[in-house]
């Protein structure tokens, strides 16, 4: 089976009959127990193909889609993803074109700029990239070889990411940029000041040293703010919030909850006075702490 004709089987159900093509492929001729997670792991060491089987109920909760429809009541197993790899022996060719000697230059030419990258613990690093509907995360050694290439369908989360920065650059011209400066001020009616006196009546442990970190991050977001509506940048504005939600998050975790109801109205109402007054109306404070609060 070619790489690509395999890659295109991930979303299909177990029962499938392109599903048992491949398995004999694969030599596989009994399916091991499904384990904790809800997952199947199954391999042909030979070939460096493996493959992530996940209960229906889970993967349609991450995925949305399954490829062939399946009885709603049925517990079945879809594949989740293929993995290609490259450690061991291999004999498999890869996906999209790619070769086990590309350099990090080819890979960019036939792939694209990747979406994100993050080191590995042996000191190599991986490349997340977006193309033809699927998530493919490429691991590259040190020596900047392919070791393995994991390829899953695009998620529901990853897909409303895509949608919501194409719908941010369109918005760019939106932005206010003569109240760049404006929104420097605002940083005195951020929520901490409030919240400080509130602590002090019920004599919190930390308060000081909660509120200068509130009051840090506070105005590491005002500032990140007026820089994007100086540049007219709406991506800049979303991802400035979301790294503000994700700092009060860790502030929060290390300090016994200290963000309840009313501190999270308060955030809110802090974030859409910025988005106001930057000229960014496409989402409310509300929707960006839904998505990234841990409160």
């Amino acid at each position: 089976m070619k790489s690509d004709n395999l890659i295109d089987l991930i979303g299909y159900p177990i029962s499938h009959v392109r599903i048992e093509s491949f398995l004999s492929f694969l030599g596989i001729s009994r399916i091991p127990p499904v384990d904790s997670f809800g997952w199947v792991f199954l391999e042909n060491a030979e070939k460096g193909i493996k493959a992530t089987f996940e209960i229906k109920n889970q993967y349609v909760e991450q995925f949305g889609i399954i490829k062939s429809p399946v009885n709603e009541q049925e517990d079945i197993l879809i594949l989740k993803e293929i993995i290609f790899d490259y450690t061991d022996k291999h004999i498999s060719p890869l996906p999209f074109l790619l070769e086990i000697n590309d350099n990090l230059e080819k890979i960019r030419k036939k792939l694209g700029g990747p979406k994100e990258r993050s080191r590995t613990y042996l000191g190599g690093f991986t490349w997340k990239f977006i193309i033809q509907g699927f998530t493919v995360v490429i691991y590259i050694s040190a020596k900047e070889k392919i070791q393995k290439i994991k390829i899953q369908n695009i998620s529901i989360k990853t897909n409303k990411a895509i949608h919501i920065h194409k719908q941010l650059k369109l918005h760019n011209k939106f932005i206010q940029e003569e109240n760049s400066k404006l929104i420097l001020k605002l940083i005195n009616d951020a929520p901490h000041k409030k919240w400080y006196r509130k602590w002090q009546k019920k004599n919190l442990k930390n308060h000081e040293k909660i509120f200068n970190n509130c009051k840090n991050i506070f105005i590491e977001f005002v500032e990140n703010c007026s820089d994007a509506t100086e540049d007219k940048n709406a991506v800049k504005i979303y991802n400035s919030t979301k790294k503000l939600i994700k700092q009060l998050n860790r502030l929060n975790l290390k300090n016994k909850q200290f963000i309840q109801h009313f501190e999270n109205n308060d955030i809110v109402s802090f974030i859409n006075s910025v988005f106001e007054n930057s000229g960014f109306d496409l989402l409310d404070g509300k929707d960006i702490i839904n998505e990234w609060s841990e409160w």
